[in-house]
């Protein structure tokens, strides 16, 4: 079985990152595979399957895609200030 999770990643094109010589970066959200052989046949694979096909992905999703907001939000909030005004 292979699962999935998410990841917060700094983003390839910076539209304004790299001009204006700001501290914060753009992020982007970024799905990574888990390969390999997490779960047994054994009594626990139930459980196993649960954790690795649901609450993994769901939790990653939930806590990277925050990160990527928040910080997003301050990129955002950094280019508003002093940076706006040189490019505009």
């Amino acid at each position: 079985m292979s699962s999935c999770v998410f990841v917060p990643k700094e983003s390839e094109k910076q539209k304004y990152a790299d001009n204006c010589n700001m501290f914060t970066r753009q992020l982007t959200l970024s799905a990574q595979d888990i390969n390999g052989q997490v779960c047994n046949s054994g009594s626990n694979a139930e459980a196993c399957l649960m954790v690795y096909g649901v609450v993994l992905p769901i939790g990653s999703f939930v806590i990277s895609g925050s990160i990527v907001l928040i910080g997003n939000t301050l990129h955002w909030l950094e280019y508003q200030g002093p940076c706006s005004d040189d490019l505009a």
